[in-house]
């Protein structure tokens, strides 16, 4: 949904290089209603955006769905965040990562605004905003330059309001998650976290054949031993 929006398929296509992996194979459930009807489909998944470095070194991951106004702000964000800090030596590089991600966790564990980069003519800067972190997560955060042009329809499924919910979630909740990890390492790649993040961030255990459903599959199991615990489907 995301990724097919034509702003952000070109804001990401002159901005980023960008790749896609899947984690695991997609999930499918069968129903049998007899009589030769049966239906089948995939489950829906999860998804993560890592923004790296050109060498792979994870700078922050945004977790979950986004509406489409909110996610293409969020990556002019990260873009900000490369700019920061890439001239910089190495060793400093590093710091003002740890740095960044110390100040965000700080301020969404009180429940406030994370920082904001801006571009002056002295260069980027990281500032801290006065907004209540619970408002207006589904729209750009406030940066000085005006009002946003809205880059999706009205009745576009990115305006159900249930994904403006999504994006406050993942914005107060699940980045200060990444953020407080992220903020404990000098450098990571995707595939260092990947497992992590899909466990403990999204809930959704990418090592778990059964996507944490076996308590609800195998609870009423009428044997001593569930399918899950012998290994059969």
């Amino acid at each position: 949904m995301l990724f097919s929006n034509k702003e952000i398929a070109n804001y990401v296509n002159q901005n980023f290089v960008s790749s896609w992996q899947s984690v695991r194979d997609v999930p499918t459930i069968s129903f049998d209603f007899g009589q030769g009807k049966t239906l089948k489909r995939t489950l829906n998944g999860n998804i993560a955006t890592y923004v790296c470095t050109a060498d792979g070194k994870v700078l922050d991951v945004l977790p979950g769905l986004y509406e489409p106004e909110a996610f293409k702000d969020r990556l002019e964000q990260l873009e900000l965040l490369y700019r920061f800090i890439s001239p910089m030596p190495e060793a400093r590089q590093s710091a003002a990562l740890l740095s960044y991600h110390r100040i965000q966790q700080s301020l969404l564990s009180k429940a406030q605004q994370p920082a904001r980069f801006i571009e002056t003519n002295e260069g980027i800067k990281l500032v801290q905003t006065a907004m209540d972190a619970n408002q207006n997560w589904s729209k750009p955060l406030p940066s000085g330059e005006g009002e946003r042009k809205t880059i999706v329809p009205k009745d576009d499924l990115a305006t159900w309001e249930k994904l403006t919910a999504d994006v406050r979630f993942n914005e107060t909740q699940m980045r200060k998650v990444v953020h407080e990890r992220l903020a404990s390492v000098a450098s990571v790649k995707p595939n260092q976290i990947s497992h992590w993040l899909y466990r403990e961030v999204l809930h959704a255990d990418i090592d778990d054949p059964y996507l944490g459903l076996s308590p609800v599959l195998f609870s009423a199991w009428p044997f001593s031993e569930s399918p899950a615990k012998m290994g059969t489907n």
